[in-house]
């Protein structure tokens, strides 16, 4: 609302959403582990990485609802270390809002309530009261007052983080019932579509046969990510589960570092959105940036075993060196550098290359146009619709209609299944993989 309607804001408010994911890997790995260079390693890792490009550079709420899930861990996790209603409530603001943006949201609700849950309690609430503040203490009698009562039962405690949670996510989802309110056919017509009626197996079903679903992600992990980052968070990950109890920040970090793929994986079952997968990628990140800190440190105790302390100085650029070499390759530079050569070229520019479209159609004619370019149409205010043909949420072929225009999607998964198409005119760059490119057809007879 604030930036306004259109794909561009879209974009700078998932470019936003993405600044503050990767301040908050920072600020998680520094309060789980205290190790600032191993925290920038994280950070690093993740604005590099694949799986945050493509939802930080896209109109879609994938990069919001992660930050806002990671914003939920991260509150949950400063409650483990300074009890207070505030922040377990803020958590499950934090969550609901996630939901809000999208369902995947449902899965940091998951699982920091089971965490709240699960967590062992005797540190934090108990050990405020033994750590010599004294009978007589401001402290002792005014801001302890609530801990100790809240700290009587390990169960007690938990049921009431947890219940505090819940009500603070079902408070952030019930800003929903206005709009409800105001749109209910909107709102059956998506929670239906989306929610009532599944495009794939339920929940319980993956949860069934897990196998097969972390099958079918892992392939499209590795696909996404390619196999050097993928490879690199296969590896962190393992590194962490086997050096997971040494501590118990460890324990906790990779309860979440888990959980996040697990519940992810379970809850999306077979779908193909990719985007999400920038939510587990943060806490992989954390576990690669403290898996760069472990071989930095092995690397200085065998120089200076070696006799060789003055290359000690060395290690940290080296590492950061290897880290970000390891993760250029897909992290989005051709990209950059194709838009920045053609920055005035219409065909790198989807707007203008829409505003030509609209000029080669009759402004009352009624337009199916893909998912390229339907919002701008929408937005200049011409009759459009979605060029989708998908039963399940969405079919053309039952609309009436006088052109269709198609990107490489819907030249794809679309034109095949429309008959009666007459191609008129052809927009943008074919041959360049980075600039736009859709085709203009006429309608003869709509199949």
């Amino acid at each position: 609302m604030v930036l306004g309607d259109g794909i561009g804001p879209a974009r700078i408010a998932s470019a936003l959403a993405g600044v503050f994911a990767v301040r908050l890997v920072y600020e998680m790995s520094m309060m789980w582990f205290g190790d600032r260079r191993s925290a920038l390693w994280a950070a690093l890792m993740y604005i590099l990485s694949r799986a945050f490009y493509f939802p930080a550079t896209m109109a879609r709420p994938d990069m919001l609802a992660s930050t806002l899930g990671l914003a939920a861990i991260w509150f949950a996790a400063r409650y483990c270390r300074k009890p207070g209603w505030v922040l377990v409530a803020a958590s499950g603001l934090a969550a609901g809002l996630s939901v809000l943006a999208h369902p995947m949201g449902t899965v940091p609700c998951a699982q920091v309530g089971l965490w709240l849950l699960l967590r062992p309690v005797q540190d934090n609430l108990t050990r405020i009261v033994s750590e010599g503040t004294g009978q007589n203490s401001p402290r002792s009698r005014v801001g302890l007052v609530w801990p100790v009562a809240f700290s009587r039962s390990n169960l007690r405690c938990r049921i009431a983080a947890a219940a505090i949670f819940t009500v603070a996510v079902l408070g952030a989802v019930g800003l929903w019932i206005p709009l409800i309110a105001l749109h209910p056919d909107l709102f059956w017509s998506q929670f239906g579509g989306n929610v009532l009626a599944r495009s794939g197996p339920s929940v319980g079903h993956a949860m069934l046969q897990p196998w097969s679903v972390l099958a079918f992600h892992g392939k499209l992990i590795w696909e996404h990510l390619m196999p050097i980052q993928a490879g690199l968070c296969l590896l962190a990950i393992t590194w962490s589960v086997v050096r997971a109890w040494h501590t118990k920040a460890s324990r906790e970090f990779l309860f979440h570092l888990l959980a996040s793929v697990l519940l992810l994986v379970l809850f999306m079952g077979r779908h193909p959105a990719k985007g999400y997968y920038a939510y587990p990628a943060a806490l992989a990140s954390v576990a690669a940036g403290l898996l760069a800190s472990s071989i930095a440190a092995s690397l200085k105790h065998f120089f200076c075993v070696a006799g060789r302390p003055w290359c000690r100085r060395t290690i940290a650029p080296i590492v950061t060196l290897g880290l970000v070499l390891a993760l250029l390759p897909g992290a989005g530079l051709r990209t950059l550098w194709a838009h920045v050569r053609n920055w005035d070229n219409p065909a790198y520019d989807a707007r203008r290359l829409a505003r030509m479209m609209m000029d080669d159609l009759p402004p009352q004619s009624r337009v199916a146009v893909d998912g390229y370019y339907a919002m701008y149409f929408y937005l200049a205010g011409r009759d459009v619709v979605d060029a989708i043909v998908y039963p399940f949420y969405f079919d053309v072929r039952s609309e009436q209609f006088d052109y269709m225009i198609l990107g490489p999607i819907g030249l794809q998964q679309v034109k095949p299944y429309v008959g009666g198409l007459e191609l008129i005119q052809w927009y943008g760059d074919k041959s360049d993989r980075f600039a736009h490119y859709a085709e203009l057809y006429g309608i003869t007879r709509v199949k």
